[in-house]
């Protein structure tokens, strides 16, 4: 009776012990397997988003044109810009979602640090290609060359060679065009700005000289018409309209004149030579010895007067002229 009593209880161990082996075995089947899907799930994931991260990089070669970006398709860049900044950040939304397994692990951070500068150079390419004439276009390239060297150093340290992802060579030469580019623009829009401010430094000075001509210049046919007329004082005033022209010329040479405003300033330049050559006129009446100042006759004041108005009218002529040209200079180039 006992001996039934130990075997059964020999046979009920045996029975649990073969129980708890099966759930062992189960279980741990269970896990492996789940590890595996996991692991393969991970792999596959992994690679179908890395995929499509490389066609992205790669496809911006197509704006490629030799050592620069393809003039013709810029306006179509930047309106695929923001398209292509949003499909990167769904493959970073994917790659946050997935949980590597240890020996991934180093592998995947570096590929999200990666794909964070990857995004940064595109939205950075982005804002340049949409402003190109900013004031911090040159910040900006630098921080493209920035991101590109980051994201190159991030890519690099990925070791699973089911996870190798680049800048593919069509990418390094779309960034380095933009860069170019960039600088380029940098350099247009400073000498912009360098010939913007030669242009206000030449407009206020000119119109300083206009403002001081415009007192200098008289016309004295007036003044000869006049039956009081006194030809001593006419000399005189045009000997001191002579001497103030003379320190106006001096103001004017002194002038710095853009390349856009020679033509002009050689206008303003004949019209005061033109003056000079009217004042000039009453001032050698002093010389005069066939009559008398101070009792000319009315021929010799008829001819003086035609003579002086011809030459008068010449200054006026020319200066209209010069105004002209000064009006149209200030209007395209402030």
């Amino acid at each position: 009776m006992e001996n039934k009593k130990i075997k059964k209880n020999k046979l009920f161990i045996f029975e649990i012990l073969v129980f708890i082996i099966l759930i062992g075995v189960i279980f741990y089947e269970t896990y492996f397997i789940f590890i595996n899907n996991s692991s393969s799930s991970y792999e596959k994931n992994i690679k179908n988003n890395i995929k499509e991260l490389n066609i992205i990089n790669d496809e911006m070669g197509k704006y490629n044109l030799g050592q620069a970006l393809n003039a013709k398709k810029l306006e179509n860049l930047r309106e695929s810009m923001p398209q292509y900044v949003e499909k990167l950040n769904n493959i970073k939304n994917n790659f946050d979602k997935m949980v590597p397994e240890e020996k991934y692990k180093s592998d995947h951070t570096n590929l999200m640090n990666g794909l964070e500068k990857n995004i940064l150079i595109f939205r950075q390419a982005e804002a340049i290609l949409k402003d190109p004439e900013g004031k911090d276009v040159n910040v900006a390239a630098d921080n493209l060359k920035k991101y590109r060297d980051d994201c190159l150093n991030y890519y690099s340290k990925i070791n699973s060679k089911k996870m190798k992802v680049s800048l593919s060579s069509n990418c390094i030469n779309f960034i380095n065009n933009t860069l170019n580019y960039a600088n380029t623009m940098a350099r247009i829009t400073k000498d912009k700005e360098i010939s913007l401010n030669q242009n206000i430094e030449f407009i206020n000075n000119m119109d300083l000289i206009i403002s001081k001509f415009s007192s200098i210049k008289i016309d004295f046919s007036p003044q000869l018409l006049d039956e009081n007329k006194d030809l001593n004082n006419i000399i005189s005033i045009a000997s001191n309209k002579s001497d103030e022209l003379y320190i106006l010329k001096q103001d004017f040479s002194n002038i710095s004149i853009p390349p856009k405003a020679l033509e002009t300033y050689k206008l303003l330049n004949e019209v005061i030579e033109n003056y000079e050559t009217y004042l000039q006129k009453f001032i050698d009446l002093k010389q005069n010895q066939d009559e008398s100042i101070s009792n000319p006759s009315s021929q010799f004041i008829n001819n003086l007067y035609k003579d002086s108005n011809s030459l008068f009218n010449t200054v006026e002529t020319n200066y209209n002229k010069f105004l002209k040209s000064y009006n149209e200079f200030k209007n395209s180039n402030l």
